[in-house]
């Protein structure tokens, strides 16, 4: 008996000993699972609700997410605190996310003149593959970076069980629709594949697997938690609600109803699996949708709203503030540290040379490289258009720590299609249309040559074919010889009165050489030789313009440009300057010798984030004065004198000046006006600031995926009236 006792009191103070330290007092407590569920947008209401989980010392010993709640958690769970979270969304510029192509200012010079003429929308083409489409909207560049970025300090887990928190996030097959949880690997590319919108996003392969959003499989993973060890479970739905479709609703319509039904079947599953010892945390985020990314602190707020309200219930799950700390002692754990990089290896190139992609990411062994600095090389390395995702990750080999970047060449590549498009009409004489289109077989070499041929229908009608040679790894000098075709036409008018149609028509054989400064700047010498004719299609009777039959055309161009916008339909900051000097070189053959000077200004400049003046600045000379008819400098048209037609003025010697106002309604939308003045005169002593002619515009603009679209009024001193003007797409 007296052993038995004595067995019992050893027990009993070894309990009581127990009782008294952190990790028994945890390992006693019910062990709880956080589930975050997707929702786009409405997710950020996570981070809210955190808050208040932390504010009432609820531990969490396991998360998992879907979509969205795979970032939140996923954050959370490598030891980020809710403020930490809350910060970096404030960090990550939402409305830009979504995008792909880099700000203008990384583009190659060669990709900014494209953006002039060229729709941003491009296609696969080839003989042997045909026309392909690209695998989605957007790739998630932007996106993918940011992950990588915000869960730097754990890229060199691969166990998710070893985060300060265990973790799981879940994506769906695209292939079988199984639900896949990842439990391993690098946490940035789990989480962009459980976020992986069909459809917006293109899909991600790991493991030979591919997936898609896990939304559509699992939305609410309580399940996940389970299996993890979840005793209790806390869920967060942030799902939004199931719309209402009619036969009159959208093909897109359909689309978000389908998917909704998809997710909300397994989502009331998962809720029919919630018992009475757990939670579920349903904010009311009313039109907050999963795409008003513009909205993500109200919906942040509504969270932490939501979860206020329910502390009652919360508190169920609170422990002592001497055992919170044990927690929080544990979940802080993980921090960046300096990078110093002893090797990059690029992997991923199959057409592309390597070597190009090094260069541009410009990062040198043995240094300590920050993130800003690996963002900005994996920027310009996106920026060279050939890949459609550009990730990197942290390897560690033999002793030494490295950064290896993976590209993803575009699988609709290496020859694409795009697309150009001009129309304008003054809704009396001045009409026409132009469209463009271009082949480009890109990467003929290891420098990276591309041929383009580029065929243009309507006002002018062309054949170009070019070959971009770059002489070095990064683009700095180069070569593009061309040959090209054009028939051009173009109404003539005397005074204000239309009185024929002239017609230019030529081929040349052009060399260019140059060197480009970076992507702001380029310097060139533009060498064409050719033959043509002009002469008057039709014209009124007493009207007589100048016949040029058989014309030898050779010219020398000199240029300089500088290039600095931000978007290339609508400017809102940077400068375009152009100036040129061009010579017809009679020693070679030219039937009429002439030199001529151009330079052009424009300046962007927005102030308050909405309100944008605009400075354009453009003179032109003929030093002699004895330029052919079909080289002389012509004003008139939209922002060119609007109150005229197109090309309605015309002369040896121009200059035209504009200040612009305008402000943006909503992102794409913008409404101005502006003060034009200008003039064109055969001789040079005309002029005088006194002959110009004034005007002004009003105006609506629209920035399109394939142009800007422009309702404007123009008037111009001597014209009897205004001039109502509409233009959609480029100007090429």
């Amino acid at each position: 008996m007296k052993k038995v006792l004595g067995t019992m009191a050893c027990a009993a103070c070894l309990a009581v000993a127990v009782a008294g330290s952190g990790w028994a007092q945890e390992a006693q407590r019910p062990k709880i699972g956080l589930v975050l569920g997707g929702g786009g947008a409405r997710g950020a209401a996570h981070v809210g609700i955190l808050k208040v989980l932390e504010e009432n010392r609820v531990p969490v010993d396991f998360v998992v997410g879907t979509s969205i709640g795979s970032i939140v958690g996923g954050l959370y769970a490598i030891g980020n605190s809710p403020a930490d979270i809350d910060r970096k969304f404030h960090e990550i510029k939402w409305t830009e996310l979504f995008t792909d192509w880099p700000s203008q200012d990384w583009l190659s010079f060669k990709n900014k003149r494209d953006l002039e003429r060229l729709i941003d929308i491009e296609f696969g083409a080839s003989l042997k593959r045909g026309v392909r489409l690209p695998r989605g909207f957007i790739s998630g560049q932007r996106l993918g970076f940011e992950l990588k970025k915000h869960t730097f300090s754990a890229a060199a887990v691969t166990d998710f069980n070893k985060f300060a928190l265990p973790y799981r996030a879940v994506a769906a097959d695209i292939n079988t629709g199984e639900v896949v949880v990842h439990d391993h690997g690098n946490i940035a590319d789990a989480i962009r594949s459980s976020m992986s919108i069909p459809g917006a996003f293109p899909p991600v392969e790991i493991g030979g697997r591919i997936l898609v959003d896990g939304g559509i499989a699992n939305n609410v993973p309580v399940d996940v938690a389970r299996r993890m060890g979840a005793d209790v479970v806390i869920a967060i739905d942030v799902g939004t609600p199931l719309g209402t479709v009619t036969p009159d609703s959208s093909i897109l319509s359909f689309f978000n109803q389908f998917l909704g039904v998809a997710t909300e079947d397994n989502v009331r599953k998962s809720k029919a699996s919630i018992t009475e010892k757990d939670l579920l945390i349903r904010p009311e985020l009313g039109d907050i949708s999963s795409a008003s990314f513009d909205r993500v602190f109200e919906a942040m707020a509504i969270g932490e709203r939501t979860a206020r309200e329910m502390v009652a219930q919360i508190r169920k799950y609170s422990v002592s503030e001497e055992e919170y700390q044990v927690f929080l002692k544990k979940h802080r754990t993980y921090q960046a540290s300096p990078l110093v990089v002893d090797f990059v290896r690029v992997e991923g190139c199959k057409v592309v040379n390597p070597e190009l992609v090094k260069a541009r990411l410009n990062i040198q062994p043995g240094a300590q490289i920050s993130l800003d600095d690996l963002q900005r090389g994996l920027t310009r390395v996106y920026a060279m258009g050939d890949f459609e995702v550009a990730d990197f990750h942290v390897s560690e080999e033999q002793g030494k720590r490295g950064i290896v970047v993976t590209v993803r060449e575009k699988p609709w590549g290496p020859d694409y299609l795009r697309f150009g498009l001009n129309l304008a009409t003054d809704f009396s004489a001045g009409s026409s249309y132009n469209i463009l289109v271009e082949h480009r077989k890109t990467n003929m070499n290891r420098l990276g040559a591309e041929w383009r041929n580029t065929l243009e229908i309507g006002a002018t009608r062309g054949l170009t074919s070019s070959w971009y040679q770059p002489l070095d790894l990064v683009d700095g000098f180069f070569v593009e010889p061309s040959l090209t075709w054009k028939d051009t036409r173009r109404d003539v008018y005397l005074d204000s009165d239309l009185v024929g149609v002239y017609s230019t028509s030529y081929w040349n054989i052009g060399l260019m050489a140059g060197k480009n400064f970076g992507t702001s700047s380029r310097l060139g010498l533009n060498l064409n030789m050719g033959e043509g004719d002009a002469k008057p299609d039709s014209q009124n009777e007493g009207v007589q313009m100048p016949v040029f039959n058989n014309t030898d055309r050779d010219t020398l161009t000199a240029g300089y440009e500088i290039d600095t916008f931000d978007n290339h339909n609508i400017p809102h900051r940077g400068t375009r300057l152009t100036a040129s000097w061009q010579s017809s070189l009679a020693f070679l053959g030219a039937d009429y010798a002439y030199n001529k000077a151009y330079v052009s200004y424009r300046k962007a400049e927005t102030f308050g984030g909405r309100h944008t003046l605009f400075l354009g600045l453009a003179g032109g000379i003929t030093l002699d004065e004895d330029a052919p008819y079909y080289d002389q400098f012509q004003l008139g048209g939209l922002f060119k004198l609007s109150g005229l037609s197109d090309a309605q003025m015309v002369g040896q010697n121009m200059a035209l000046g504009e200040l612009l106002y305008y402000t943006n309604l909503t992102k794409s939308v913008h409404v101005g006006c502006g003060l034009e003045t200008g003039n064109t005169w055969n001789d040079r002593s005309e002029a005088k600031f006194s002959d110009l002619h004034w005007g002004g515009v009003v105006f609506a603009g629209l920035d399109t995926v394939i142009g800007p679209v422009y309702i404007a009024y123009g008037f111009t001193e001597g014209q009897d009236s205004g001039r109502l003007r509409f233009s959609l797409g480029k100007t090429f």
